[in-house]
């Protein structure tokens, strides 16, 4: 008997099990259940892919990185004064005072953003790429459609780099299996 389900089914435990005398199934997939109930479904296809029909949130962090904030960040850097490291006896000390100067200035000029990336993205679809298209979309709505269109533009030029960054890898003298994938 060859056991299918390699996942946990209930909590952190493999509860639920399913075997076979043969290969026979191409995709097994453990799922939530669509009943009320605190076991998890396995779902069984003797060919083609599981769907999963629902979406995972998932919270990312992102830096948005511009040549303006490059150049304040110069600026900022020219006007520091490191004479408190210096001064500093302890090491620790130095570096505790060095570590709190550079993470705020970071946070001050390139600012933390919370982006919510989906199960359903297209794997082109980065954090940057969602900030750009929430901002031409907010742009929509308040009826600036010439600054919309320009993000428009922006949105597009990304996914094209986003899509040569992933597939500068494939070779299309070595098959199209690649590619298509």
């Amino acid at each position: 008997m060859i056991p299918l389900v390699h996942q946990p089914t209930r909590g952190g435990n493999t509860l639920d099990r399913l075997y076979v005398s043969e290969e026979c199934f191409a995709t097994v997939k453990v799922l939530n259940s669509a009943i009320k109930t605190d076991h998890r479904a396995i779902v069984a296809v003797p060919h083609g892919p599981v769907i999963t029909r629902g979406k995972v949130l998932t919270r990312v962090v992102y830096r948005r990185r511009s040549p303006p904030q490059h150049a304040a960040l110069l600026r900022c850097l020219s006007e520091v004064d490191l004479s408190a490291l210096l001064e500093a006896s302890d090491p620790q000390r130095a570096w505790d005072l060095f570590n709190m100067e550079t993470i705020g200035r970071l946070d001050t000029i390139y600012p933390l953003k919370m982006v919510t990336m989906t199960s359903t993205d297209p794997p082109y679809v980065t954090p940057a790429i969602k900030l750009l298209l929430k901002k031409k979309n907010r742009l929509i709505r308040a009826g600036r459609l010439k600054e919309a269109s320009a993000y428009a533009r922006r949105v597009g030029q990304a996914i094209k780099r986003a899509i040569r960054e992933d597939l500068s890898d494939v070779d299309p003298r070595s098959g199209m299996r690649d590619l298509w994938r």
